[in-house]
């Protein structure tokens, strides 16, 4: 079986937001930036791009052969930095499994049915043509947004998260679950060579993690941005 590395996406806008937002003592409970429609799907922060550079040169030492990667700004851009020119060239893949926790509005895709045209080399066959959120979860909340415009659907979902804070739009049980399901598809991946995953930090920390019968969680494991981790998929 073959190598499998977890890659977090780097800094994005949104994560300096929170930041500056939590160094001032605030709470992010009902702070306004979760719902912010202009911090939906953010890209990376001129810090995350420089965290990419200096971390390209061991993601480039890597002997990857497929990098799949969500279909969140972030994730793509960073995959874009860190892969590019890579001694590889690896195939790219968008797999909507590897979307992030959908909670805030940070977590809602402007993905609007077509690839997006700087990431158009990437292999997209596996995101299909329509808003992503009742695709990766099925449940009351994302119910709603079927059929909807992208736009109609982003207000929404928008509307959903503030109603219901603080509960989630996706439970943490339904991304674990998620996450699990996940491993089948790298397990299938790792016959025939390494992956790298490019995805968010709450997918990758309930990843590696075992659900008690208590319900909790053991053996979370919590990445940094832009961290590379190797992983050894039983």
């Amino acid at each position: 079986m073959g190598k499998l590395w977890l890659i977090r996406h780097a800094q994005t806008f949104y994560n300096k937001a929170q930041y500056q937002w939590e160094e001032e003592g605030k709470s992010m409970d009902n702070a306004p930036l979760r719902w912010d429609p202009d911090l939906c799907d953010a890209e990376l922060s001129e810090v995350g791009i420089q965290q990419c550079l200096s971390a390209r040169d061991l993601v480039h030492t890597l002997d990857v052969h497929k990098v799949f990667v969500s279909p969140l700004k972030r994730a793509l851009q960073t995959c874009e930095i860190l892969f590019k020119d890579h001694p590889n060239l690896p195939q790219k893949i968008v797999h909507p499994i590897l979307h992030e926790i959908i909670n805030n509005g940070h977590d809602i895709s402007s993905y609007r049915g077509a690839p997006f045209p700087e990431y158009s080399h990437y292999d997209w066959s596996l995101v299909p043509n329509e808003v992503l959120a009742p695709y990766i979860l099925k449940n009351r909340y994302t119910e709603q947004l079927v059929g909807l415009s992208y736009d109609d659907a982003k207000s929404r979902l928008l509307e959903i998260m503030r109603e219901i804070n603080p509960h989630q739009v996706e439970s943490c049980d339904e991304l674990y679950d998620r996450a699990q399901r996940s491993k089948e598809i790298w397990r299938k991946e790792l016959e025939e060579g390494n992956v790298a995953l490019v995805s968010h930090s709450t997918f990758f920390n309930y990843f590696p993690a075992e659900r008690l019968e208590s319900g909790e969680y053991r053996g979370c494991k919590w990445l940094q941005n832009c961290e590379v981790y190797e992983y050894n998929l039983n």
